[in-house]
């Protein structure tokens, strides 16, 4: 549940920017790179185009993702549904992976390679109707943990997600929120880190505080951009 929200929470930070800066949706595929340029802050910038390709798009691909695939029309016929169906991708699901991975590979000024997303959805729809689905036979995520934890080395600020409570109409409820912490240790496929800051909205209660020291997994947490960095 923790891991959820705090997937959820990373993912609603975008959406939230998103919906303060931009109005309808784009019609091309070379559009969606001039609005996810918008949509993206600095910190969720440099985080996904610094982590490694698979795990930058498939940490995002359930919250953010489903965002892109509800609200720019990817299940039904919009001017973007309807380019990706001419080239063979029927699924919304590859319509957001490929979009996620393209502009990974355009912040990092790497080739698209198109021709070559679409013959991996291809496979990945022929061996499961031939063997049914597993998502191990496409290794989506190849990055082992310990080269992961590397990109957030000890004594390094990183962002993570935290749960919050907060009571209405007389009842519980769960949320998240954003804390700085201090990288202190690894594990295998986890960190120890350290509370520096907490920013959580009013009337919401952290289950953590500052000078907590808690394990967090690497996969679930944001870097934080260098003082005065910018994507050019």
């Amino acid at each position: 549940m923790k891991c959820l929200l705090t997937i959820l929470f990373l993912c609603l930070q975008l959406v939230s920017f998103s919906q303060q800066k931009l109005k309808g949706k784009p019609k091309t595929f070379e559009q969606t790179f001039q609005y996810l340029n918008l949509m993206f802050d600095d910190t969720s910038k440099y985080t996904f185009m610094t982590l490694p390709e698979d795990i930058a798009v498939s940490r995002l691909h359930f919250g953010f993702g489903m965002y892109l695939r509800n609200s720019w029309g990817l299940w039904r016929h919009s001017p973007l549904h309807q380019y990706f169906d001419s080239i063979g991708v029927f699924h919304a699901d590859d319509m957001s992976g490929i979009i996620l991975t393209s502009y990974h590979r355009y912040l990092n000024k790497r080739p698209i390679l198109l021709d070559s997303q679409i013959n991996y959805y291809r496979t990945f729809w022929k061996k499961m109707n031939v063997d049914g689905f597993s998502s191990s036979d496409m290794g989506f995520v190849k990055t082992e943990p310990k080269k992961l934890i590397s990109y957030y080395p000890v004594g390094d600020t990183i962002l993570i997600g935290i749960s919050t409570t907060y009571r209405k109409w007389f009842t519980n409820h769960y949320s998240s929120a954003k804390a700085i912490a201090i990288v202190k240790t690894h594990a295998i496929d986890s960190m120890q880190v350290e509370i520096i800051s907490i920013n959580v909205p009013k009337k919401q209660e952290p289950e953590q505080k500052v000078g907590d020291i808690i394990y967090v997994r690497p996969y679930f947490c944001d870097l934080v951009p260098p003082k005065g960095w910018s994507y050019k």
